[in-house]
Parts: structure tokens; C-alpha cells; sequence
């Protein structure tokens, strides 16, 4: 397969996507164009700002195109011409006018094991879930939500420390190799898709800024929530509400240690010291050592610095 002879498009808008875009790139796969989602408001002040793809093509000189709807995407694609669509997490699901627009179809690259976890947050749900496992799957796209023919996997161990960041970041470690081998077999005609057993389908949720609200009885499973809803929505709980001036505050938990073991005398959502003078939380098994976090309307602290403003916090019940 001649790389600058093909014309390929790219789609996807996060940051890790970006970082498949420059693998791509860096292999020396001829990119025409890029197609990202609008730019979009960021942070409490709300300004205006370029997704991570768009940046990134813009300093390699690449055309990019942000359609508004299906239809200006439908005529953005008919008009560059691909000879293949690549993406990864683009957001939007495609129409059949869209993806019989290229001569070898549209790829993806899933970051899940298919059939296992189709849909929006597949990374998430393993994390969660307690997967010992997980990995990426680079598959050709059809009209369903993930339900298309497989072209290649490659799985990795997931471990009890791993956050989102950090399996997204081996996703595009091991991944990335596969796919610029996969695009060149599949092209070549040397990869025949494989269709999905359906029976063994299970399907992700989008997760919602609410999914963040810890509970207090399993200390594991909050954290293995925590681990997943780092990046967002995070992890959060709510002051109690007779605490002067601040009572009823959210309180975003930044940075946690999981401890299994059973704190005797603390209620499930007591905070507490812990030996040594740490800050914990307790839960109705298991505890968690907080190390930063940040209270509605202040800037993140460290705990030490957090009790040094707010000492009538240990004792109380979070909600």
C-alpha cells in the first residue's frame, strides 16, 4: 500500500484522539482533512475553546472542518472525497450517506474489547467493573453503535491502580501500532472483517455529571468510580448542611488512597483522622485516606491545607 497515495480523513476531537492523529501522521499516512466537533465552551468561565484535534492539525497544516449537523458532514465528506475515514472519538454516530462515502468504508478505533461495551464509555465501564482485562478493537463502522465487523484487537491487563487517563494512554501505546498495521492489511485486501457475536454484546452508558455523587458502602467500588470519573465528573460529595457558611457545599475529592480495612468507630460518610493525622473518610466497608481536594467556589488544597480553614469538618456526616 502506497501511504501518500491514499487518501485518508481523519475524525475524532478529544485529546486522545489528538495523540492517534500524530501517530498517524508520524507513520506518513497522506491526511487530506480533519473533521472535529465544534468548538465548544470550557471551564466555569465558559470560554470558547478549539478541541485538542483541531490544534493539533492546525499546526501540521491540515484542513479542518467542524460541521454544525449530519447534513453539512454528509457534504463536507462528498466533497473531500476520502478514499478512507479513520476515527476515534469523534462523537457522533454516522449515517449510511455518510459511510459509503469512502472507497474502503469508515474504521474506528474502539477502545473496549468488542462486542464487549459498545457505546460511549467503554473505558469507564472496565474500570468499574473490576476488568482484569481490556483493550482495543479496530473495526469497520456500520449504521449501529459499534456493531460493526472487527478487522483486529489487542488486549492489555488492567490493574486496581489504573485510571482513565492512564489506560487511555496504553490504549494509544498499544493501539496505535495496530492500527497503522490494520489500515495497511485491510486496504491490501489481507484482512477479512469479522462479524460481532452479538450474543456477547454488552452496551455503555454516557455518563452524567450526577454518577459522580459518592455513596458511603462499598469503599472498593466508590473508588473504583472514582478511578474512572477522574478526569470527569469526578468525584464529589456535599457538606453537611449545619456546618456554618459552608453547609451544603458540593466538596470535590481530587486525590484518594483506598484502605479495606473497617475504621471501628466511624459512621459510613464520617470524616475523620486517621493514625497519623490523616484525613479519612469512612465508608460502611473500608475507608478512604484523602490527600487533595476542593471545596465549592475555592481552589484545590492539599488536605493538611484544606483542615488548616476548615477543622469543623471532622466529625461530620458527608452527603
Amino acid at each position: 500500500m502506497d501511504k501518500k497515495a491514499l487518501k485518508l480523513v481523519y475524525m475524532g476531537t478529544p485529546a486522545f484522539s489528538a495523540e492517534i492523529l500524530a501517530g498517524l501522521l508520524k507513520s506518513g499516512f497522506n491526511i487530506i482533512a480533519v473533521i472535529t466537533e465544534p468548538d465548544a465552551e470550557v471551564g466555569r468561565k465558559k470560554i470558547v475553546t478549539p478541541p485538542p484535534v483541531k490544534i493539533l492539525a492546525g499546526e501540521r497544516g491540515i484542513p479542518v472542518f467542524q460541521p454544525e449537523n449530519r447534513d453539512e458532514l454528509r457534504v463536507m465528506s462528498h466533497e473531500l472525497g476520502p478514499d478512507l475515514v479513520v476515527i476515534a472519538a469523534y462523537g457522533r454516530i454516522l449515517r449510511k450517506d455518510v459511510l459509503d462515502i469512502p472507497k474502503y468504508g469508515c474504521i474506528n478505533f474502539h477502545a473496549s474489547l468488542l462486542p464487549k461495551y459498545r457505546g460511549a464509555s467503554p473505558v469507564q465501564a472496565a474500570i468499574i467493573n473490576g476488568d482484569r482485562e481490556t483493550g482495543v478493537t479496530i473495526m469497520k463502522i456500520d449504521e449501529g453503535m459499534d456493531t460493526g465487523p472487527i478487522l483486529s484487537q489487542v488486549t492489555f491487563p488492567l490493574t486496581e491502580e489504573d485510571t482513565t487517563p492512564t489506560v487511555l494512554a496504553k490504549m494509544v501505546e498499544r493501539g496505535l501500532p495496530l492500527l497503522v498495521k490494520t489500515i495497511e492489511g485491510y486496504v491490501d485486501g489481507k484482512i477479512e472483517p469479522q462479524e460481532q457475536d452479538s450474543d456477547e454484546a454488552t452496551t455503555c452508558s454516557m455518563i452524567k455529571k450526577e454518577d459522580g455523587h459518592i455513596s458511603f458502602g462499598n469503599a472498593v467500588e466508590e473508588y473504583a468510580k472514582y478511578r474512572a470519573y477522574i478526569e470527569w465528573p469526578g468525584s464529589f460529595v456535599f457538606l453537611d448542611q449545619s456546618l456554618p457558611k459552608v453547609g451544603g457545599k458540593r466538596l470535590k475529592i481530587l486525590e484518594a488512597q483506598l484502605s479495606r480495612d473497617r475504621f471501628s468507630d466511624a459512621q459510613p460518610g464520617e470524616v475523620y483522622l486517621a493514625d497519623g493525622g490523616e484525613l479519612a473518610l469512612s465508608f460502611h466497608t473500608g475507608f478512604w485516606l484523602i490527600k487533595k481536594l476542593q471545596l465549592e467556589g475555592e481552589k484545590p488544597l492539599s488536605a493538611p491545607d484544606f483542615l488548616n480553614g476548615h477543622q469543623n469538618i471532622i466529625g461530620t456526616i458527608l452527603e
